[in-house]
């Protein structure tokens, strides 16, 4: 058997998630049941991170085992012809048997979008939030800085989190706006159940004055969920980049992370 990494890119606004679910179509059966139709051979993969219902990709890595000896060109063809119009396979390479695409990721990259004017942005609706407001983005960036750094974040995590791990380090926390369009971007070792989605949601009751920055670490400190921002849409969320302790796909390793942040 050969083990191989696949970098996967998908709309998840057409599926329940990426983790295989009994009534539900997900990513993860999709790619699964492309393979064994393109070459007749039944895999189960493991996604780097189990994206919930509705969440897009641009770079979830999936590992999976194979007695097809095939070069990564072949795969990416062969397998983009078949899958549907939501899902790409972005990149393949084999891996060693000890690799392991969700326990083995150093680090991860998301991204979210919100559209922030009258009218609602009809081309992009399945990848951008509509919530119409007046953001202050300074403040909002005030509240992503408090972020950065090795904290206990029970605050920001919904229940039901499979994880008992609360303290997560961001490397990075910042917004940019451009007209009525705000781009977050959030780098983590890991993100509890819901985490990106309610910085976002806090990160918005500060910018509107709804919510000062003292309150909001002293929620952190007391590890409270009640009074802090909502938990976003998942239309705006996107998995950017896994990181690894080498180098899986170009530039994804903990030293090109760790190099993007000495360049701030």
């Amino acid at each position: 058997m050969i083990s191989y990494a696949l970098k996967l890119s998908y709309d998840g606004s057409a599926y329940a998630g990426w983790q295989r679910q009994i009534n539900a179509m997900t990513v993860q059966e999709t790619v699964e049941s492309t393979w064994q139709k393109v070459f007749s051979e039944s895999i189960k993969t493991t996604g780097a991170s189990r994206t919930d219902a509705g969440v897009h990709a641009r770079g979830q890595v999936a590992m999976f085992k194979s007695e097809k000896a095939l070069t990564p060109r072949q795969m990416v063809l062969a397998m983009n012809s078949h899958l549907p119009d939501s899902i790409a396979v972005v990149d393949a390479v084999p891996v060693d048997e000890a690799f392991h695409a969700r326990y083995g990721a150093r680090g991860k990259h998301y991204t979210y979008r919100l559209a922030t004017g009258l009218i609602r942005p009809v081309l992009e609706r399945t990848t951008i939030v509509h919530q119409p407001a007046t953001v202050d983005i300074d403040k909002v960036n005030d509240l992503l800085r408090l972020l950065e750094g090795e904290k206990d974040f029970t605050a920001l995590m919904d229940q039901g989190s499979p994880s008992k791990r609360y303290v997560r380090r961001i490397y990075e926390a910042k917004a940019s706006q451009l007209d009525e369009r705000i781009d977050f971007s959030i780098k983590g070792d890991g993100f509890l159940y819901h985490m990106v989605r309610i910085i976002v949601g806090t990160a918005l009751m500060v910018g509107r004055g709804k919510l000062s920055l003292t309150e909001v670490e002293a929620n952190l400190s007391a590890k409270k969920r009640v009074g802090l921002g909502p938990t976003m849409p998942p239309g705006g969320l996107c998995l950017e980049r896994v990181y690894y302790e080498q180098a899986l796909f170009g530039d994804d390793s903990v030293d090109a992370l760790l190099a993007s942040m000495s360049e701030r």
